[in-house]
């Protein structure tokens, strides 16, 4: 997924989080008695924590990934990368010599 992409999912998921977010926060006061001011903390904390979660568990491995080591490119599952010319393991498809 390239940058774009990532974008667009971000942006598509961004009113579930919020009304998770919004829901939760609701339930929270149901059961402790908040201000408003804590409740909008605990809103803004709850929609941080899962805009958080989503990213790091959801987020395709290359952008997670900070390095990549160079493999020879002999071998399975070793795949050339038409980016920078250099093989690696788990190359997406689209970026594989074919």
């Amino acid at each position: 997924m390239d940058r774009s992409g990532t974008w667009a999912l971000s942006l598509s998921l961004l009113p579930v989080v919020l009304l998770w977010a919004w829901l939760m926060a609701g339930a929270i006061a149901l059961f402790v008695p908040l201000s408003p001011i804590a409740s909008r903390v605990v809103f803004i904390a709850l929609a941080s924590s899962a805009a958080l979660l989503l990213f790091v568990f959801y987020s395709p491995g290359d952008i997670r990934s900070v390095e990549r080591t160079p493999l020879p490119c002999v071998g399975d599952g070793v795949d050339f990368d038409t980016r920078d010319g250099l093989c690696y393991k788990n190359v997406p498809l689209r970026f594989q010599r074919r």
